[in-house]
């Protein structure tokens, strides 16, 4: 344990490899293994979970799990986030007591949720089954439960055209499954740099983003998004359950379907490879995978499946760098000399991350003789 820096500690527990420094004000809370407060942060009454680092923010009567940044002036209370592996981002407002009454309403954050910034998170807010949630920039959410993983919540960016009629003005856009497709290289990211960054010797901590129980989140939302009672150009939290206060376009919910059975077939697929190579460590996960792929591509023998696991693999590995490369060509089109300081997409270690996958997945299936 390292404290120094004018740090002030009181009623406090410190674990192994914890710092605090930087007039950080630590007050009746516990940070545990390899956490630490900088820059004048300040923490009162909450937990802070492992490699978890906070600087110049308050955090107030909060559970924060694992792996969370919180490097910015930026705002935290009453908040259970067990699962961490989030972002808080500059001048993001999670803690709206909106009801001027009792101070008595939480925050539910679920694994991986970003909060963008300037973002005002109003409470009650339960996003424990939206897993690597996205909070856009300088959007104020409604009190509201949401069940879609890997979601975008963002002020609308188009007219809804003959509907706004029947949308409430202060509702948001959803956007289920954005992160699949439109973050791809962020997931693979998320699993690398969690890796990287894990001190902690007595906590164990799972850094992939597509395992069991996300998944089952993941299907779960899918078939919410296809029984739909009827056809409709806006779909309220009527219509479909777990929307939450923000609407949802049909075309958008098409595409979403879309995007959630890819992952679940590359979730399946990967687990009839573990179950030939012997690897399967989770009870009844097989009989998931093979569920998974007679829904999805049913008819295909074994061999079928494990060609079709590459060109998902490879079709993924081209959603990581075509993201990586968007960023650069805008880069390029607005910052001077911006291709000279940044390393270009196909040579991005993330984009190359994905790449190896894709080799080690073929290379695994030729050793079956495929």
């Amino acid at each position: 344990v390292h404290i120094c820096g004018g740090a002030s500690i009181s009623h406090s527990l410190l674990q192994w490899g914890v710092r605090v420094a930087g007039n950080a004000i630590i007050r009746g809370s516990a940070l545990l293994e390899h956490s630490g407060a900088d820059d004048h942060a300040a923490i009162h009454d909450s937990l802070i979970g492992p490699n978890t680092s906070v600087a110049k923010g308050e955090i107030t009567a909060s559970l924060v799990g694992p792996f969370v940044g919180f490097h910015h002036q930026s705002l935290l209370i009453s908040s259970f986030w067990p699962a961490g592996k989030g972002n808080v981002a500059y001048g993001a407002m999670v803690g709206s007591n909106h009801t001027s009454r009792a101070p008595d309403q939480e925050c539910w954050p679920g694994e991986g949720t970003f909060f963008g910034l300037g973002c005002a998170v109003r409470f009650p807010a339960d996003f424990s089954e939206s897993p690597y949630l996205t909070v856009a920039i300088g959007t104020t959410t409604l009190p509201q439960k949401l069940r879609f993983p890997f979601s975008l919540i963002t002020v609308p960016a188009e007219p809804l055209g003959g509907n706004d009629d029947a949308v409430p003005r202060a509702y948001n856009e959803l956007i289920p499954a954005w992160g699949l497709e439109h973050n791809a290289y962020g997931l693979v990211r998320t699993e690398l740099k969690l890796g990287k960054r894990d001190r902690a010797r007595r906590h164990r901590f799972d850094y992939k983003v597509l395992r069991p129980s996300i998944m089952r989140q993941v299907r779960d939302a899918r078939d919410r998004l296809k029984a739909v009672a009827a056809t409709k150009a806006v779909y309220l939290e009527g219509d479909i359950d777990g929307l939450g206060k923000n609407f949802l376009r049909e075309e958008v919910r098409l595409a979403a379907i879309a995007h959630y059975d890819r992952a679940l077939l590359r979730y399946g697929l990967r687990i009839l490879l573990n179950e030939a190579e012997g690897r399967l460590e989770i009870p009844g996960s097989a009989e998931v995978g093979h569920e998974l792929c007679e829904e999805l591509i049913p008819g295909t023998d074994f061999a079928a499946r494990m060609h079709r696991l590459i060109e998902v693999e490879r079709a993924n590995a081209e959603l990581v760098q075509r993201s990586k490369a968007q960023d650069d060509h805008r880069g390029e089109r607005i910052i001077p000399g911006y291709a000279d300081a940044h390393v270009p997409a196909a040579e991005d270690p993330v984009v190359r991350s994905a790449w190896d996958r894709v080799a080690r997945t073929e290379a695994r299936i030729r050793a079956l003789g495929l």
